[in-house]
This record gives structure tokens, sequence and C-alpha cells, in this order.
């Protein structure tokens, strides 16, 4: 069967069940799943898995013993998984449960607004209606898979990272992360979290008769020393989380703090991890002693030819079905497509529904994107050559 007639039974299949895949859509965002309520996410993974089967796609749970789990979607087995095509997102979300009020999701005006609505259960959809109208218009050229990760948000252990062994086998990478219009991301910085666990000395404060081995007095001289570290270019190091103390009358024992660190480039590696390590080490309050501990993927989503080839495919089906052309760019947030690139699979990202304010109680989505994305993945899958 011939491109153009597999494109045209895709399409139809996306137009005919647009409304369908809206309705999902609502459903798994009303579903709301932080990424440190495990429950919370294992069930929308399940609901997921139930409706893969109901709808005759092959799903493969991949249990996470601390973090959310994820599940493999696929129209055939892909235990001969090779040359395929992979698409990946994620179903956990960073709001708190509630934080949108009782009823999470709201329509109006063609934008869907709830939590994790563009980042990332959009994307999430979109992904899984491009899988299904594959299927309908018969492509069998390449395998191809959906990756729905349930730890991205917050990163996981290593011994809970899937990735890379899912990613094997992959001649390229769609990450349908949160979509800006007109852009594409064909490069990122690494998005790596940096634990201090600080322990000093408790006391009451009206017996001191000296400095006191204070743990969050230390953590403020280490978090104040890591951000004067940040140049905003190649490192960014930011603190987003501080526990410490019981009571305002005692000395405080005990302090962590989490910081975000951001590097351009893999060369930025050693670097940010002397960085760490020296900041841990030395203690400005004497008594205090500090630990630091890393979670997240170190390696940035680096920039190359491969990716800007695969990009240039993709912007050329979005141009040949007049949805204009694309920007490559550069993003300072982090993804899980970086673990493609370090598997050398060309990988581009934010391919997802068009959205904006991820992160915030604004956060909305643009509901024909789902549409015009879904078909810009299927039309570029369809030209990639063997």
């Amino acid at each position: 069967m011939e491109i153009e007639s597999k494109q045209q039974i895709a399409f139809n299949y996306i137009d005919t069940h647009f409304e369908e895949a809206v309705s999902l859509w609502k459903t798994i965002v009303a579903m709301e799943s932080p990424f440190w309520e495990k429950k919370a996410v294992d069930e929308v993974c399940s609901y997921l898995i139930q409706w893969c089967t109901q709808n005759g796609l092959h799903a493969c749970r991949r249990y996470c013993e601390t973090t959310g789990d994820g599940l493999v979607v696929s129209t055939q087995s892909t235990n001969l998984y090779r040359h395929g095509i992979a698409l990946m997102a994620h179903i956990d979300t960073v709001h708190k449960i509630g934080a949108f009020g009782s009823n999470p999701v709201l329509e109006k005006d063609g934008w869907l607004y709830g939590p994790g609505v563009g980042d990332c259960k959009g994307g999430a959809v979109m992904a899984l209606y491009t899988l299904l109208a594959l299927r309908e218009s018969g492509y069998t050229q390449r395998p191809v898979k959906l990756i729905l990760v349930g730890n991205e948000e917050g990163g996981r252990p290593n011994n809970e990272n899937f990735l890379p062994d899912e990613l094997c086998g992959s001649d390229a990478l769609f990450n349908c992360e949160t979509g800006v219009n007109g852009k594409i991301v064909t490069s990122r910085k690494a998005s790596i979290g940096a634990v201090f666990t600080v322990h000093g000395e408790s006391g009451h404060v009206g017996h001191l008769i000296d400095t006191p081995a204070n743990a969050i007095r230390e953590a403020a001289y280490k978090i104040l020393e890591l951000e004067n570290h940040s140049d905003y270019k190649d490192f960014i190091f930011s603190c987003g989380e501080i526990q410490g103390g019981t009571v305002f009358t005692s000395v405080p024992d005990k302090c962590t703090f989490k910081v975000n660190c951001r590097i351009r480039s893999k060369e930025s590696i050693p670097v940010l991890e002397q960085i760490l390590t020296q900041v841990a080490a030395k203690s400005h309050i004497p008594g205090t002693t500090s630990k630091v501990q890393l979670t997240g993927n170190i390696v940035p989503m680096a920039a190359s030819s491969k990716n800007n080839a695969l990009f240039a495919q993709f912007d050329r089906a979005s141009r040949a079905l007049g949805y204009g052309a694309f920007e490559p760019v550069h993003s300072g947030g982090g993804s899980d497509a970086s673990y493609a690139v370090m598997l050398d699979i060309p990988a581009i990202c934010s391919t997802g529904v068009i959205a904006e304010n991820a992160h915030t109680l604004r956060e909305r989505a643009n509901i024909e994107s789902l549409r015009m994305r879904a078909k810009t993945h299927i039309l570029t899958i369809l030209n990639l050559a063997d």
C-alpha cells in the first residue's frame, strides 16, 4: 500500500476518533498523579493498561518499587524490536492533589486546563492515538513503541530506570513533551537533583554559650555558596526545597535541602561533581557534617547532526500538512530524551500537544493541537527511510 493511501487511512482514523481522544485526555488529567504519590501514578498506569487492552494494543507494565510505574505500548510484540521508532511521554505531574479544586479539568475557548494537561498527559494521549492510527493504516515497515514513564518529574534511582533498555533497538525517538507553537527542541540541558543532608548538634537556645552546630545555618552557607557558582549559561544551581528543625527554641540538628542543577554539556559533568563534593565536604560551622546524593539524569541531550536530520523530517511533514515550519531550539529544561542521545539514537523533543504555563495553576493545552501533532508524527514515521 502506498504512503499516500496509508496516510489517508491514518488521518481519517485521527479525525473520526478525535472526540474520543479528547475524552481520554480529560479522564487521565482528572486522575491527578503528582510524582511523589506513587499510588496515584500507578492508578493512571493501571487505567491505561486496561484501556490499551480494550483497544487491542500490547501493554507491558514496568514496575518500580519507590516511584511511579511505567508501561510500554505497541501494536505488536516488541520481542524482536530492531530498527524501531519510539515515542515517549510521562504520566506523572507536579501539582498536589486538589490544587486545581474539586473538578481539576476545564475546557474553555479551545483550550484544556488542568494538572499535567500539557506536561505531559496530552502528549501521552496524542502518542496512543498515533499508534492506533498507524495500525489502522496497515503500517508495518518498522516496529513502533510508546514508552510511558511514571517517574519523569522527580527522577528515579538507577535500579528503576528502564529507559535505556526500552530505547535499545530504536532508530529514532520522538519525545512527546510539552509542545511550543513553531518550535521543536533538538538539544537540552541536563536537570540533576542534589539532595544535601546536614547534621549538627541539638540544644536549648537559652543554654548557649558559644556558636552552636546549627544545621540550618550550615545549610544556608552551602546554599549561597552553590548559587554563587551559577553563570546561567553552562551552570545553574537553584535551591527549591528545605526542611529542618522542630521548634524555634531549639538548635536544629538536621537540615535537608534540594538543589536543582542544570548543565549544558557532558564536559561540565566532572566540574559539577567536583563543586557538589567540595561544598558537601566543607563545614562553615564547627561540629556540622554533610553529605550529598544525586538524582536524575546527569547527561544533557546534546545537539547532534542526527537530531538535526530527524528534526528536518518532522519539519518537512509539518510544512507539507500546512501547519507551518518549525524552528530548532535549545531548551534549558531537562527531559528523558537525553537517554536516547546517550545511546546515539536520533531524538527530538517537545513534539507533544501545544501547551502553556507548565508547572503552574494556569497550565493549559490547545485541544486542536492534538490532531495536528498526531498527523505530523504519522506522516514523519511513514516517510522515514528503511
